[in-house]
């Protein structure tokens, strides 16, 4: 159902920087499908400095799910009170979200399967992998800190990005 990954490695500190960065470099209100109350960034298909973190992550990524083509991925900032709603992802051939900032008060994913409930509380440095049908969702960020993660869609076609 979910499989789980870690990232131990990946700076995490960086990485959170180079999110708020890209959320300053692009303040236009962004589409929001799933994010209440925080930023959902979308702009950053085709981040290609490669010493970025994020660009590096973004090519680990690549590598879990060969079968994919390519990776379409998002920041989501949470800020405390802020949480994700419950949604599916249509037409992409898996789904994931990397965490790079939480505690044990950031709010758990959720995610339903044959209507049973389950969660799973995220640590930073994690990858969470799951069908992009399974209903899924993240609770309220309880914590004084914000909720870091980057989500994305494994697709089976190479996009071009316009923006």
């Amino acid at each position: 159902m979910i499989t789980k990954h870690s990232f131990a490695d990946i700076n995490n500190e960086s990485l959170a920087k180079e999110c708020y960065d890209l959320a300053k470099r692009f303040p236009v209100k962004q589409e929001i499908i799933s994010n209440v109350g925080g930023i959902q960034l979308h702009k950053v298909q085709g981040y290609t400095d490669p010493q970025s973190v994020l660009f590096n992550l973004e090519q680990r990524l690549l590598k879990l799910v060969p079968e994919a083509a390519d990776i379409q991925l998002w920041i989501n900032i949470n800020f405390p009170g802020s949480y994700n709603k419950m949604h599916t992802h249509d037409e992409v051939v898996m789904s994931g979200t990397y965490y790079v900032q939480v505690d044990e008060f950031s709010g758990d994913f959720v995610y339903t399967h044959d209507e049973t409930s389950y969660q799973v509380t995220p640590e930073p440095g994690q990858v969470l992998l799951f069908s992009s049908t399974l209903s899924h969702g993240v609770e309220p960020n309880l914590s004084s800190a914000d909720r870091i993660s980057i989500s994305f869609n494994y697709v089976s076609e190479k996009r071009v990005i316009r923006y």
